[in-house]
């Protein structure tokens, strides 16, 4: 009988070991429901982080395109700036050669203008020398004035 005791009380003491370590259906259920909800949480919240991204990265393509926008009308405005300054210099080089050749011109048509005064005012000097020689010859009063002038007339 001692052994029957020893050996029901140690079915109920394992019993109640079982019961209270096992879990029952209602707990079963509850701790289920639990990690749905905990897996619905982690669905959310991948969910939101993948959104997350989507909008960070379609925030990212906005500022490239707008850089890139940016950069193109820099580049744009860079180029205008240079093709006016070349333009300009270009310019600048092609009136400097049109100036000094109308400078060269007009300077060759003075010298020429001058070469044909110098003539003149030659052949009005050698009037005036053959007009005092012819004086100087008819008149010897004349002499010393044609020698003061560098003839070199002698006294007849």
């Amino acid at each position: 009988m001692q052994k029957i005791k020893y050996f029901y009380s140690l079915i109920i003491i394992v019993l109640t070991i079982a019961l209270n370590s096992a879990y029952s259906q209602d707990e079963r259920e509850r701790i289920i429901r639990l990690e749905v909800q905990v897996q619905e949480g982690f669905k959310a919240v991948n969910q939101r982080i993948d959104d997350f991204r989507a909008e960070v990265q379609r925030q990212n393509d906005l500022l490239r395109s707008d850089i890139q926008m940016q950069l193109s009308n820099l580049k744009s405005f860079v180029m205008w700036g240079f093709g006016i300054v070349f333009t300009f210099i270009l310019f600048l080089i092609g009136f400097v050669f049109w100036d000094r050749r109308n400078f060269v011109k007009s300077l060759v048509s003075k010298v020429k203008e001058n070469i044909v005064e110098i003539r003149e005012i030659k052949k009005e000097q050698q009037k005036f020398k053959d007009a005092v020689i012819t004086q100087a010859e008819r008149d010897p009063m004349w002499i010393p004035f044609a020698n003061s002038l560098g003839m070199q007339l002698e006294h007849a």
